[in-house]
Order: structure tokens, then C-alpha cells, then sequence
């Protein structure tokens, strides 16, 4: 079974990927996640599955693992992916269980200060997504994922102001930032910070987490539900709340598609808190 990501230095008791699939196939249909110990029991590791895990997903995380674990001055971790592979319709991740506990509000500095620090992360390519190419996991896109892979920034704004054209609203990337991709994070809860049984910080779950333009995050921010999301979001800048409003805009009107038409209505709930929020 070939794997798209393979660590170099695996455990000698990691089950092997056949072994995986047939564990997962007992635990249920997808997506999922469980611990699975070694013999004895002192080891352990996380395997996450599903139709929507995917490698690009996997790529991101072992991106940048590679930057918070080895680096100085970045306050969490991420865990170590040991190898990650997709079989039939489904993914496969299998990577370092982190014992601990969930963040909680009480840590609402820390967290905010690991999502700027994630952000000062430069992207390693000029496509909009996750690491090695492929849909964009965000709120914008029906159903949170793109139909399409985005070689280039300009691509993706010009299908955004396409959509919007109707409202007379557009978004120009480059007034935030030149147009440079950030990491944007746009799966903010608790759970997906936690504290091991030493007290350092982890991140954990990329599925949603993508190197896309500035105006991204800051919809992630006033899209939200979560009161702890909004809280966050008043630690960031969102002085560029008139192509926040196009983006939504678009979204309101995009299911995106291969030939770019424009689709069924998106989240409206999502385009009246933006408005309130503005």
C-alpha cells in the first residue's frame, strides 16, 4: 500500500497500514480518531480517518511540526505525523497521541498568541491551500471545502469576484498583507489545544487549516458561532471589513464547481452575523 508521507524514524510497533485499515473498519465509518497502544502499552499513537482526511491535510501538519518542534521561540507543538496514506475513499493519518487535557478559557492569551505565531509562518508556495496542493478546507466554500485546486492567488480572486459581481462588491488581496498567503486557521475550538501531562502546549487538527490571503482569517473570525472564536477574533485585525463583506458575498452565491458557476445559496446565517459585524 503505497503512503503519501513516511517518517523516518517510525516506531518498530506501529501497526502497519493493512493492519490500520482493518482497525478503523471495526471502530466505524469515518471521520474518526482513537488511540492505539503498543503491547505493553507504554506507547501510544493517534490514527485519524475519513473521506474528507486528506494528504494535503497530512502535509500541512508534518510542515509544520517541522518548524514549531525544531525552532526556537514557539510556544506549542504539533504532533510528529508518522505516516499517512489514502485507500479506496478514505484517509489515513497516523500520528503522535498527545496524553493531556483540553485547553480551556482560562488559556485564551496562550491560544491567541499560538494563532499569531502559526500565522507568521511563511507559506512554502504561491497556491492557496493545504502544503503539496489541493482543496481549500474553509467556511467560504460550500460544505467548508473547494470542488477545485487553486494554482494561484489571482485565480481565486478573480472566481470570488466573479461571484460577487452581482452585489457590485469585490475583494483585492493584495490590500492586506500584498496579497501574501497566511496560515489560517478555521477550526478554532478548545479541543484543538491541549496541554500534555508536562503542561506544553500542542496544536492538534489541520484538516482545516490552509496557507490562503489574510481576508480568510478574519472571516473565520466574524463567521463563527463560538463565543470563545469571537473573543479571539478581537485580538486580530479586521480594519478591512469591506472585502471581509465581499467575501461572504461571494459566498453566498458559490458552490464552486469545475466550470466556475455559480451555485446554490450558502449559509446565510454566516452573511448576517459578517453584516452585524462589520
Amino acid at each position: 500500500m503505497p503512503l503519501a508521507f513516511e517518517s523516518s524514524d517510525l516506531p518498530a510497533w506501529l501497526p502497519h497500514p493493512h493492519a490500520v485499515v482493518a482497525k478503523c473498519r471495526e471502530h466505524g465509518p469515518g471521520p474518526l480518531g482513537f488511540a492505539e497502544y503498543s503491547t505493553d502499552s507504554t506507547e501510544s499513537a493517534w490514527i485519524k480517518y475519513g473521506p474528507r482526511v486528506s494528504m494535503g491535510e497530512a502535509c500541512t501538519q508534518v510542515f509544520i511540526a517541522d518548524i514549531l518542534n525544531s525552532q526556537k521561540g514557539y510556544i506549542a507543538r504539533v504532533p510528529r505525523v508518522f505516516y499517512a496514506f489514502r485507500h479506496g475513499r478514505i484517509g489515513y493519518i497516523l500520528m503522535e497521541h498527545i496524553r493531556g487535557q483540553d485547553c480551556s478559557e482560562d488559556d485564551i492569551d496562550q491560544i491567541v498568541l499560538i494563532i499569531k505565531q502559526l500565522r507568521s509562518i511563511g507559506s512554502p508556495t504561491t497556491s492557496p491551500g493545504p502544503v503539496g496542493g489541493g482543496p481549500i478546507g474553509h467556511c467560504f466554500f460550500d460544505d467548508a471545502q473547494s470542488s477545485i485546486r487553486y494554482e494561484s492567488v489571482g485565480e481565486l480572486q478573480e472566481h470570488i469576484n466573479k461571484a460577487s459581481d452581482t452585489f457590485d462588491s469585490s475583494v483585492d488581496f493584495n490590500k492586506k498583507d500584498g496579497g501574501v498567503l497566511r496560515l489560517c486557521l478555521d477550526d478554532i475550538h478548545l479541543g484543538n489545544f491541549r496541554k500534555d501531562e508536562n503542561g506544553q502546549l500542542f496544536v492538534l487538527d489541520f484538516g482545516l487549516t490552509n496557507f490562503l490571503p489574510s481576508y480568510f482569517q478574519e472571516l473565520s473570525f466574524v463567521s463563527s458561532s463560538r463565543g470563545f472564536v469571537c473573543a479571539i477574533g478581537k485580538y486580530f485585525d479586521r480594519s478591512e471589513s469591506d472585502d471581509v463583506v465581499a467575501l461572504v458575498l461571494a459566498a453566498a452565491r458559490l458552490n464552486v464547481s469545475q466550470n466556475n458557476n455559480h451555485g446554490k445559496l450558502l449559509a446565510p446565517p454566516i452573511f448576517a452575523r459578517v453584516l452585524r459585524n462589520g
